[in-house]
């Protein structure tokens, strides 16, 4: 069963189809994408979307999502999970914004609502990596109760959010 769209007062998260992703890689500009919509990122996640389609049966938390502001009907960046949860129950997110839409607090409720589903899906641990100078993306991990977890190999830092025990 397919969960509804996540939302705030604010922001809502919209699954990302394959026919959408489709668009976003065609350079179809849509009436209701923000200007600085798609991102590279969206193209990135659209792409591997496109190569590796899920299967029909996937759940729909595990599977990137469009960020979307409300009322305004404005897709203005995108959300999502790398995989679904590995066999600890652990999983890793990503999210980008228009650079429009910086800095207005909606990355960090799209995050809250991402973790509360994932929670909803019985997640345990939820990560996140960010290149050691973003410190907006890391404000936004530490706003949803991320802790840093050191540097990875990439040179990335490592968050980290504990859901259950």
């Amino acid at each position: 069963m397919a969960l509804p769209a996540a939302r705030t007062d604010r922001v809502v998260l919209r699954p990302l189809d394959l026919t959408m992703a489709r668009t976003v890689l065609e350079g179809q500009r849509q009436a209701d994408w923000s200007p600085g919509y798609p991102t590279e990122g969206d193209r990135d996640i659209s792409r591997f979307l496109t190569e590796r389609p899920p299967p029909p049966d996937a759940p729909v938390v595990f599977l990137p999502q469009q960020i979307v502001v409300d009322p305004e009907g404005l897709v203005v960046g995108g959300i999502g999970c790398h995989r679904p949860p590995d066999e600890a129950g652990t999983v890793e997110i990503g999210y980008g914004i228009a650079p429009e839409w910086r800095n207005h607090g909606l990355t960090t409720e799209a995050v809250g609502l991402l973790v509360e589903r994932l929670w909803d899906s019985g997640v345990r641990t939820v990560t996140a990596r960010t290149a050691p100078a973003n410190l907006p993306s890391q404000a936004v991990l530490r706003r949803n109760g991320f802790t840093q977890g050191g540097l990875g190999h990439d040179g990335f830092v490592l968050w980290l959010l504990v859901l259950r025990a």
